[in-house]
């Protein structure tokens, strides 16, 4: 299923059951799952995943973060930022 949503994990713990081999492995603060989904329109994940007790997730659509980059872009080129 197409999905459009990151996750970074805060506190907590989420357990990713991966692959077709269904590998399960537990990811822990800091980690974050859906990178892909910021930037690809058609990303499907290849994983799910579960909460594992209490945790705090921050979650970011892929509408929220073009908006993000494009309000930043905005300000580095007000102030006269570029890339090089």
């Amino acid at each position: 299923m197409p999905t459009d949503k990151f996750y970074f994990i805060v506190r907590g713990k989420v357990a990713v059951c991966a692959g077709s081999e269904g590998f399960i492995v537990d990811r822990g603060e800091f980690s974050h799952l859906g990178q892909d989904a910021l930037t690809h329109d058609d990303f499907i994940p290849d994983y799910s995943a579960k909460v594992i007790g209490a945790a705090v997730l921050l979650k970011i659509s892929r509408l929220e973060y073009r908006q993000a980059i494009s309000q930043v872009e905005n300000v580095t080129r007000n102030l006269g930022v570029f890339n090089t």
